[in-house]
């Protein structure tokens, strides 16, 4: 099987299993400052993704969308290469930990996920992309729920599931991929010709990111883990 972020997950996973991929922060209720810092584990990672690609194996299929489509997801930046890098050796993005769930989820449940900007707030843009890519849903965050009464997809609202019970959803295979097949949809910034383009990440793009990353990111004590820390646009509060 071709090495993609999802069997690189598993394998960190079995590797690493008690090691700390993420160290996100714990906010005070009452300052709203952070108060302290929750370790994540591999194994910890690996099994809220599996949890999230359940949760959207049962809701895409509930609409009737066959795996191998593409879904929107609206809230995310163009940074993707952090997240891969983060499970190859520990390395630590400003996003909230609920977003990469959200979107290896999709991408573990066998879907493409057509990345969109929160900095693109106009729904009319977001459309247009969806039809130019041919997507049969929207992921949204709940910022933008008064604004997509007339979106021309299902739309789902990107919650926080690890409390739901989905041990009763069965979980499929990893879908075996081509280095010529689609693994995510990115976009243009829309300055050269007024209107974002479609740039279409394969997984050959993916497997070179990985197999450089190897030889740039190692870190330089094997003994320890290296740490990357990205400023937070906003406090996460949730």
């Amino acid at each position: 099987m071709l090495r993609t972020h999802l069997t690189i997950l598993e394998n960190s996973a079995s590797r690493f299993a008690n090691a700390a991929v993420f160290r996100t922060p714990e906010i005070d209720s009452s300052t709203k400052r952070i108060k302290g810092w929750k370790s994540i584990t591999y194994r910890e990672f690996y099994r809220d993704v599996e949890t999230f690609a359940k949760h959207w194996t049962r809701m895409l299929r509930d609409n009737g969308i066959p795996q191998r489509s593409v879904v929107g997801v609206w809230y995310v930046s163009h940074m993707l290469v952090y997240w891969i890098l983060i499970l190859l050796w520990g390395r630590l993005s400003g996003f909230l930990y609920t977003d990469v769930l959200h979107i290896y989820g999709l991408s573990r449940a066998g879907y493409i996920p057509q990345l969109f900007s929160i900095r693109l707030p106009n729904p009319i843009v977001i459309y247009e992309l969806l039809c130019r890519a041919g997507a049969r849903a929207l992921v949204y965050d709940v910022s933008f729920s008064n604004i997509l009464g007339d979106c021309p997809v299902p739309t789902h609202l990107a919650s926080d599931v690890r409390g739901l019970d989905l041990r009763g959803v069965p979980l499929p295979p990893i879908l075996s991929v081509t280095q010529e097949d689609i693994g995510f949809i990115f976009h243009t910034s829309g300055s050269t010709l007024g209107s974002p383009k479609l740039v279409l990440c394969r997984y050959r793009w993916l497997l070179n990111v990985v197999e450089k990353s190897y030889l740039m990111c190692r870190p330089r004590n094997p003994h320890r883990q290296d740490v990357t820390v990205f400023m937070y646009a906003s406090l996460p509060l949730s």
